[in-house]
């Protein structure tokens, strides 16, 4: 990282030399060089439920979505994944073309040549279930459906409104990542 401080540096110098022109040598510009660390996924893991492990905006917004989902509904909604490995997405994408009669297509996005918003540190994608109030979580469109309404006022978008119903995902707009 250093050379990139080096070169801010320079850059810098010569944008003062031009403006300031013979004055320039005078000028004394303090850089401080504050290495900024790239965040990091979880060490030895595969993937992640903690909402800390999702983008800021996620970790403002989901909040306040569960608050008016069970306001709205009287169900709530439970983290079952923010961050996902590649290998783990891989897996997933298997699932549905093993051979195994009956068994539904997971995802689309194999990790490798078409990447999730789960695969990003920090995610910029959640998985979520609904909890009815007995405590059972109930995975049919019906109970996810007020998700369509609501997860646009906080900067979301609900994988159920796609061609491939995808109920449990949340994913932020483009412009907010």
């Amino acid at each position: 990282m250093t050379w990139v401080w080096r070169f801010v540096g320079a850059v810098v110098g010569l944008y003062y030399r031009y403006r300031l022109g013979k004055n320039a040598a005078s000028v004394v510009i303090p850089i401080t060089a504050t290495c900024y660390k790239m965040p990091q996924p979880p060490a030895n893991k595969v993937e992640s439920r903690d909402l800390s492990d999702s983008h800021a905006e996620i970790q403002r917004a989901f909040p306040l979505l569960c608050s008016e989902f069970r306001a709205t509904t009287g169900n709530t909604l439970k983290i079952t994944c923010t961050w996902r490995s590649v290998a783990r997405q891989y897996e997933l994408y298997q699932i549905g073309r093993r051979g195994i009669p009956g068994e539904p297509t997971v995802t689309k996005l194999d990790g490798y040549g078409k990447r999730s918003r789960h695969n990003v540190y920090p995610s910029q994608a959640i998985d979520v279930c609904v909890v009815d109030p007995a405590g059972q979580i109930r995975w049919t469109r019906k109970c996810y459906a007020p998700l369509s309404s609501l997860v646009g006022k906080y900067g979301l978008i609900w994988g159920g409104d796609w061609a491939m119903d995808d109920f449990p995902h949340l994913e932020l707009l483009s412009t907010k990542a």
